[in-house]
């Protein structure tokens, strides 16, 4: 092939003309998008599918810990039924890990991060979720105890 503009003869393969620059004809000048593109056909260095390269998302793994250690609180409350340091950190902890792991999900869909990323993120709002529920189902336990143990004291 020949440069259109100043006829130095160039392979298939090049994209641009190494003598004077000019774009060759079998090159799609609109797929460039800045001065920053990839060798390769004009795909911009920084949108390249290559996930390995992207970064991990510490929310997501700090989703997951928060979860497991919510949930672990929540399973103490069990053998310690009263109002305790334990039964005031698993909710704090389960909400976090709730934020963290919606707001981690959200962005590893948006800027196409890691697989393992957004399947930790996922677990640690399921975790946060389950800790709040059995943080509810030992409030009402204890509550309806409660309540039985007053009423049979009074007889």
């Amino acid at each position: 092939m020949k440069c259109s503009e100043c006829g130095t003869r160039a392979s298939e393969d090049d994209l641009f003309c190494g003598e004077c620059g000019a774009v060759l004809p079998t090159f799609d000048p609109d797929a460039v998008v800045s001065a920053g593109a990839a060798p390769d056909r004009g795909v911009p260095a920084d949108t390249a599918p290559d996930s390995a390269a992207k970064g991990r998302d510490p929310r997501a793994q700090a989703s997951f810990v928060l979860g497991i250690v919510a949930l672990g609180l929540s399973s103490i409350s069990w053998c310690l039924p009263v109002v305790s340091v334990f039964g005031c950190l698993s909710p704090v902890a389960a909400l976090v890990a709730i934020i963290l792991g919606a707001v981690a999900k959200r962005d590893i869909a948006r800027q196409g991060g890691l697989e393992t990323d957004r399947r930790k993120a996922q677990q640690g709002l399921i975790l946060g979720v389950v800790s709040l529920v059995v943080l509810v189902i030992v409030g009402v336990l204890i509550l309806v105890l409660g309540v039985r143990a007053s009423i049979l004291n009074e007889f």
